[in-house]
């Protein structure tokens, strides 16, 4: 299983944090309720705050929300609510990316054949 990682800047430097080896059934039933419940792909504010303390809580807090919010790149934000809560599941979400894109490429093969 891949090993999350996450980069905040915190007091104007660079940490990186590593989630825990070991994630509890817990952690991963939460996060099937989270899929589940909440628009993760276009998500309200209240959702975001929802799913950054699900974040922290994957790390372990090592940090906290507000530091996650100040200290994350907001343009990285929805893959790491996506690796985060594939990855509380035991999946690794750069290779469904991977799959997600290869299906989206041949589909769209395959309306260019269907037009000619």
């Amino acid at each position: 299983m891949k090993t999350m990682k996450t980069k905040l800047f915190i007091n104007g430097e660079e940490k990186t944090f590593t989630a825990p080896s070991f994630i509890n059934v817990k952690m991963h039933k939460r996060a099937v309720e989270l899929m589940l419940e909440l628009n993760v792909d276009n998500p309200t504010p209240d959702e975001l705050d929802t799913l950054i303390d699900f974040i922290v809580e994957v790390y372990g807090k090592q940090f906290t929300s507000e530091e996650f919010e100040e200290g994350f790149d907001g343009r990285q934000l929805n893959d790491k609510i996506a690796e985060t809560l594939y990855g509380a599941r035991g999946m690794d979400w750069a290779e469904i990316k991977k799959a997600y894109e290869k299906m989206a490429k041949e589909n769209a093969n395959e309306d260019k054949k269907e037009k000619n």
